[in-house]
């Protein structure tokens, strides 16, 4: 019976132990989702708003806005396989505006070959000693520096990115397209070609999806 006595008060200690451990990260993890979907709501009225402007005349497009590398960034958050966490965030914490317009880590190999990606949101919430290959998601799709823009469009939509990586032909990194630009080319298209359906109706939607999915990877790993 002391026995038992003595294991049912263990056990009361371990569990209060616990929980006074669990209310700081709840309260660290809810401060996190709090300042990004303050984030989201900002970046989601700029979107609105420039896709709501009024048209300008179909005329006035560029031909050389008909390849996917004119509308990349090329400075884009980067880690390498061999880094961790804590030292992926500490290096761009000292690179200004670096995730102002890409909220996705590309990963890469010594010789800049795309490898995976990882979303912001999730990257913030990993432990700092985690290896980025640990947390990077390998299933990913990109575009080439020719393709067309209607393609990358179609490529974020289709996989809910908010980023589209753009590579060589031998899988190097080159830069991203990212949320606010592949909707300016939805919009370009639209006025090309007066409507498209299947676009269309999902833009509007992926808006939704790109928000959601960056909050969802903050509790769902790969």
């Amino acid at each position: 019976m002391k026995k038992v006595n003595n294991m049912a008060e263990i056990i009361k200690k371990i569990g209060k132990t616990l929980q006074e451990q669990a209310i700081p990260a709840a309260q660290r993890l809810l401060a996190i989702v709090s300042n990004v979907m303050a984030i989201l709501c900002v970046k989601a009225e700029e979107i609105t708003r420039e896709i709501s402007q009024a048209p300008e005349p179909a005329m006035g497009v560029k031909a050389t806005a008909d390849w996917a590398g004119s509308h990349m960034h090329c400075q884009v958050p980067t880690a390498q396989t061999g880094e961790t966490v804590s030292k992926v965030i500490r290096r761009l914490a000292k690179l200004p505006n670096a995730l102002d317009t890409i909220e996705l880590l590309f990963v890469t190999d010594a010789d800049q070959r795309l490898l995976g990606i990882v979303s912001l949101p999730k990257l913030l919430v990993a432990k700092p000693q985690m290896a980025i290959v640990e947390l990077m998601n390998r299933e990913f799709t990109s575009a080439g520096l020719a393709d067309y823009p209607e393609r990358v469009a179609q490529l974020a939509l289709t996989h809910h990115l908010p980023a589209v990586p753009i590579v060589n032909d031998q899988g190097r990194l080159l830069g991203a397209v990212p949320a606010y630009t592949v909707f300016k080319i939805m919009r370009e298209e639209h006025i090309q070609d007066h409507y498209c359906p299947k676009i269309s109706s999902n833009k509007f939607n992926w808006l939704g999806i790109c928000s959601s999915s960056a909050l969802n990877s903050i509790f769902v790993t790969n």
